[in-house]
Order: structure tokens, then sequence, then C-alpha cells
């Protein structure tokens, strides 16, 4: 009879994130157990990060600022206060009490969101743009003309003039 085959090495141990902060097995083991609520954390703190750059592009600076102080001193700070005194002092709880604080972020900032009057921004990002302006050597009648415009009708007679700019002199 053939012999046996020889036995399957132990598996190698996967490398925990855990290490980069220790080597203490302890530790390590709190890592593991906190991995769902690590996975909560890093969730809704992104979702956070992508809806706080919306907002600063609209120029909402300081709706981002008040949310991320209530976000982070309403909710992330007592929660995680509140579940490592009285449900359990581990990861777990950190992790949980900082992922709801974030979750609590994400909430006020969709709220901020869904209440923008996107026509105004619109106004103002053609403000910042000065689309419409006209040049300063433009005649009075020009410029009463190129305020009568609407901002369509303005972008299409600059981009004309700019293709009628670059198109090479004809020798007549």
């Amino acid at each position: 009879p053939p012999p046996p085959p020889p036995p399957t090495p132990p598996p190698t141990p996967t490398p925990n994130l855990g290490s980069i902060f220790s080597n203490d097995q302890l530790v390590l083991e709190q890592f593991v157990l906190a991995r769902l609520e690590l996975m909560l954390t890093v969730v809704s703190m992104n979702l956070a990060v992508v809806l706080e750059g919306l907002l600063m592009t609209t120029g909402r600076t300081k709706t981002v600022l008040v949310v991320g102080v209530v976000g982070s001193w309403c909710g992330q700070v007592p929660l995680v206060a509140l579940l490592v005194t009285f449900w359990e002092p581990s990861l777990r709880a950190v992790f949980l009490g900082v992922s709801v604080g974030y979750a609590i972020a994400c909430v006020g900032l969709g709220a901020a969101l869904v209440r923008l009057d996107w026509s105004v921004l619109a106004q103002e990002a053609e403000a910042r743009a000065n689309i419409g302006t006209a040049p300063a050597v433009a005649s009075q009648e020009e410029q009463e003309a190129a305020q009568s415009q609407t901002a369509d009708a303005r972008l299409t007679v600059m981009l004309a003039d700019d293709a009628d700019a670059q198109r090479p002199a004809t020798v007549e």
C-alpha cells in the first residue's frame, strides 16, 4: 500500500491590523473580536468624509464644522464613554461609539445636502467663475447686451468668440 500523505502544515496566521499597534497577543485578540465594529467605523467615517467633501465644494464650510463638532462631541465622545463604562471596557465599545458618532454626523451632513437649493448654488458657481462678465474693453452697449442675455447665451457667445480668435487669418 502507498504511504499516507504527509500531514498538512498548520495554516500560517494571517497578519492582524492590531500588529501595527502592539505585538501583545491579548491586544491582537481584542482587534479580532472588534472586527465588525472596526468595519462599521471605517465605513461610517469614509461616508462622512465624502459627504463633508460634497458640502465643502458648495461652500458650506460652517455647516461641515458644526455637524463635525456635534458628531464628535455630542456623539462619539459621550457614546464611547458610556459604552466603555456601562457595556464593556473593550475596543468593541470604542469602535462602536465612534461609528455611531460618525453615523450621527452622516445624518446631519445628508440632511444639509438634501436641503441645498441647487439653483442658488448654480448662481454662486457662475459668480465665482465670472461667466458672462463683459471684458473691460467692451463698450457700454456691449456690457448692457451681455447683462440682458442668459448665462447659456453668454457662454455660447464667448465660445464662438474664442473659436473665431483661434482661426488663422485668411488673405484676400
